[in-house]
């Protein structure tokens, strides 16, 4: 019912914005539960995102563009934000079937094309000190993520600054990296109207995931650095109302911004308070911070906390040291 409720309160704010533009709620298997994907009627049907690749997230789409008077042969553009499979798992098969244009962002080239570097991973795993029976857990993840996602082999790049028509209302692709190394959104300034994907999400924080740095192979790619800017970036632009890629749109940015940074700034000051006094391998530091942590939610624990290591070591806060033969991290005193 609160999915259903959504959707009527975006159409209902459409309306009155005078704007072709309507969410289509789309089932996962996710435990982040349904994505948004969002789609724009005039002067051309395109979609923004499509869902994973699964019956019900087909049957979705196809459900939400009758509901407009439309069918699948009528969509011209599909543009993906980023490189997960809630968001582009489907995107090669209504492409197919549509023979729309497909636009997607470069940088999460390697998710799209189900091309990750495997041991980069294995290497991460090992420098944390993730236990074996977790890190098989981790890569049966990994094969489930594939099997939901159908690999986008042809696809036009996505660039800051491209246009895309709603009505004769024009939005602009914004990258806004950090969730991932190629996330967009797309924002109208004239509207002050912001579709954000993950970048901005109403009743979660974005995780900055674990990714390989597309321009430095076998490097850690900054996540968490990267999604702050792209945050600042957002408040810097002002929207009024934001389209999430989860859940309810936003009308108040400016607390959900400054909840999402006291966030990310107490997370900090927790990892710092757990490593006073002794040095600990990373997979220690996950333990204590998620102690009840789902199964499912193991990796993307992982990942938070190798971003906020990453951050407070560039900041020279923390440090990876070699101690008893394993990879540890300590505090640096000041």
């Amino acid at each position: 019912m609160a999915d259903q409720d959504g959707v009527r309160l975006l159409i209902f704010r459409m309306q009155l914005l005078n704007l072709p533009l309507y969410k289509i709620v789309v089932p996962t298997p996710f435990h982040v539960g349904p994505v948004n994907v969002y789609l724009i009627t005039e002067p051309e049907v395109s979609l923004i995102d499509a869902g994973p690749h699964t019956p019900e997230a087909y049957a979705a789409v196809r459900q939400g563009l009758g509901e407009r008077s439309l069918s699948l042969r009528d969509v011209r553009k599909i543009l993906i934000t980023h490189g997960h499979p809630d968001h582009y798992g489907q995107a090669a098969v209504l492409a197919r079937e549509t023979d729309a244009i497909l636009h997607a962002p470069t940088f999460d080239s390697p998710d799209f094309q189900h091309r990750i570097n495997q041991d980069f991973y294995l290497r991460m795993y090992e420098e944390a000190g993730v236990p074996p029976q977790v890190v098989n857990q981790f890569v049966e993840e990994f094969h489930f993520i594939q099997q939901v996602a159908e690999p986008l082999t042809e696809y036009t790049p996505i660039q800051e600054g491209d246009p895309l028509l709603c009505g004769d209302l024009e939005f602009e692709v914004l990258s806004t990296p950090g969730h991932t190394p190629g996330s967009v959104c797309f924002y109208s300034r004239e509207r002050r109207l912001l579709i954000a994907a993950d970048t901005v999400i109403k009743r979660i924080t974005p995780n900055p995931v674990l990714n390989e740095d597309p321009l430095r192979p076998g490097k850690r790619y900054p996540s968490l650095k990267n999604y702050l800017a792209s945050l600042e970036k957002l408040r810097l632009l002002g929207p009024e109302l934001v389209c999430s890629g989860h859940g309810d749109d936003v009308d108040e940015f400016p607390p959900l911004f400054a909840k999402m940074m006291r966030h990310h700034e107490e997370r900090q000051g927790r990892v710092l308070a757990l490593l006073q006094g002794q040095p600990k391998p990373l997979w220690t530091l996950v333990s204590e911070l998620f102690p009840g942590v789902r199964d499912d939610g193991r990796f993307l624990a992982l990942s938070e906390v190798f971003a906020h290591v990453d951050f407070l070591d560039d900041r020279s806060l923390v440090r990876w040291i070699q101690r008893d033969g394993m990879r540890m991290i300590e505090a640096v005193k000041t």
